[in-house]
């Protein structure tokens, strides 16, 4: 049976509950009521071998649920009035035992930068988290933030979670040794969202290390996310921050049945150069369906993502870029700033409508863009390219001006596409289906374009055009 733990106004309650609970593997109930989370700056929460088990217990009779909450006004109390890095609770695993020590297997490791030394590394892996079936109150309308200046606070999540890594004594010859130990899975379910913003509700950090090198992969193996939804009656109290970001990757991401403000990927890094297990590189797969939010957006670097999407409605934003894998049966709506695809590899779109941004009446189409040395190769199947009326000008797809960057190439394929009634014909001579400069190959199905000019609708200066019965292509050598 769970420990049940009561409601509190003691900040060190849960903090103290969670400590008892994963070191001697019992799981935790919380009660209907408040549960504080303990403040202060880069304060974490360690978990050992034994994981985690915390779930909210079922509603009492006057409906109240059980609630994690940041105390109000508890961020930037400390003496030096510090207010980034305030987490509410941040997951990370403890350090290695000594039984796990005597496994160890370390791997040599290139530096990092130029000036740095190699190093050597070992990867420990263990302990499931399972939390939720509660409410996640981040109180950020009570901490004297308004005045801050933007991003300030921009590492303060309410629930984090990543591997850790951690100092060894140093190998033959006094090289440095380091441990990284990774959760073997993350999974958050049935959590509904409070008063979140200025940073982000939930987020996954790449690693958590005081004292670099502490970023490696995969510092979890499976994340599992699913029912997380922002509570309408305590909604977030400003635009910054997002419901859940990953700062970093996992070997494997399940998100499933969400309905909140931001899903957002997005990573600066390529994880390629990080140390990982022998062995050939796996990139990170993502499974994701059934997700309605405002932001949606997938962003990695270099050819680390597979992607595999259903279902998704993204109100105001969508973003991928630098991933292979599939969309389907989705709604995107493209802020001007979104237009950018790049590098993506062997994408496709299918049943897919892309509410395409307008202003003063020019419409903004898809950007396909590479960058330097890497190609764009993406299908579009059975989707649709929605204009705002009052369109007059404008393009649904483009490509950037001519490389001199030989792998620099886009493949792009168009078929059983739809797009808006008169756009790219005589009637709006300022409007084209498609302007293609950068060299590649663009394949229409000309039954798509029957509707239209082809010679208006898709502007293609030096393209060499053939005509395949069914299908049109403008190779841009």
């Amino acid at each position: 049976m769970p420990v049940q733990i009561p409601p509190s106004n003691d900040v060190n309650a849960l903090a103290n509950a969670i400590h008892k609970a994963t070191t001697a593997g019992e799981a935790l109930e919380l009660l209907p009521g408040v549960h504080l989370t303990k403040p202060g700056v880069k304060l974490t929460t360690p978990i050992g071998p034994k994981g985690l088990v915390m779930r909210g217990s079922k509603p009492d009779a006057s409906g109240q649920a059980a609630r994690i909450q940041r105390p109000d006004f508890s961020i930037g109390t400390d003496p030096r009035h510090v207010i980034d890095d305030n987490y509410g609770i941040y997951l990370i695993p403890t350090p290695p035992e000594p039984q796990e020590q005597l496994g160890l297997v370390f791997h040599v490791h290139p530096p990092l930068s130029p000036k740095g030394k190699p190093f050597e590394f070992a990867i420990l892996q263990r302990g499931d988290i399972k939390i939720g079936g509660f409410e996640l109150d981040c109180n950020m309308g009570n901490q004297r933030l308004e005045g801050a200046p933007k991003h300030a606070a921009a590492h303060s999540f309410m629930l984090g979670f990543s591997g850790a890594s951690y100092p060894f004594p140093d190998g033959p010859g006094g090289i440095q040794r380091r441990v990284f130990v990774a959760f073997d899975s993350v999974e958050l379910s049935d959590i509904k969202l409070q008063r979140g913003g200025f940073a982000d509700d939930v987020r996954s950090e790449p690693g958590f290390d005081p004292h670099p090198p502490g970023f490696f992969r995969p510092n979890v193996a499976n994340v599992n996310i699913s029912g997380i939804a922002d509570d309408p009656a305590n909604p977030r109290v400003n635009g910054q921050g997002n419901s859940i970001r990953f700062g970093g990757l996992a070997q494997r991401v399940t998100v499933a049945n969400c309905d909140f403000d931001s899903l957002i990927l997005e990573f600066d890094e390529d994880w390629r150069i990080f140390p990982g297990p022998p062995g050939l590189f796996q990139e990170s797969e993502w499974h994701v369906t059934g997700i309605q939010a405002r932001v949606i957006s997938f962003n990695a670097k270099g050819p680390v993502q597979t992607l595999s999407a259903r279902d998704l409605l993204a109100r105001e934003s969508f973003t991928v870029s630098s991933a292979a894998g599939t969309v389907v049966d989705s709604r995107l709506a493209l802020r001007s700033g979104d237009l950018e695809y790049f590098d993506l590899r062997r994408f496709v779109f299918e049943q897919c409508a892309f509410k395409l941004p307008e202003n003063a009446g020019a419409v903004s189409g898809l950007d396909m863009r590479t960058k330097r040395h890497t190609a764009f190769s993406a299908a579009f199947r059975n989707c649709s390219f929605l204009a705002a009326p009052g369109f007059q000008s404008g393009q649904l797809i483009r490509t950037e001006s001519h490389s001199n960057d030989a792998t620099a190439r886009v493949t792009a394929d168009f078929e059983n596409c739809r797009y808006p009634p008169d756009f790219g014909t005589q009637k709006f001579p300022d409007t084209h289906l498609a302007i293609l400069n950068q060299q590649g190959d663009y394949t229409f199905l000309k039954a798509d374009l029957a509707a239209v000019d082809i010679a208006q609708a898709i502007k293609a200066p030096g393209a060499q055009i053939t005509d395949q019965g069914a299908r049109i292509t403008y190779h841009i050598p």
